[in-house]
């Protein structure tokens, strides 16, 4: 009888034991992934620090080194391209040398 029960009891301890070594295993792999994902993250921030502090430093000695200035914004022109003429111009080019050989 007693047998039995300290039997009955090692196997409860056994499966609440494999169910809590379960829960483990997935919580270390949830960890595992959000440890993965932040360690990217953290890479990203300090690529883009880095950007930063080389715009900032570019700022700064092209201020003191140069003398450069924002200018005003009335002393700023807007340059707008305009279309590409590509196709036209050898349009007209295919018809020049067509007229050149027919004369």
């Amino acid at each position: 009888m007693i047998l039995g029960v300290m039997v009955m009891a090692l196997g409860m301890y056994s499966v609440a034991n494999t169910q809590q070594s379960q829960e483990l295993v997935r919580e270390i792999e949830s960890v595992a992934k959000e440890n993965h994902r932040l360690s990217e993250d953290y890479k990203k921030l300090k690529l883009e620090e880095s950007t930063l502090i080389t715009e900032a430093l570019l700022d700064e000695s092209s201020r003191e080194q140069l003398g450069m200035v924002v200018p005003e914004s009335s002393a700023i022109v807007y340059v707008i391209e305009a279309p590409a003429m590509g196709n036209v111009a050898a349009r007209n080019a295919q018809e020049a040398e067509q007229y050149s050989m027919r004369n």
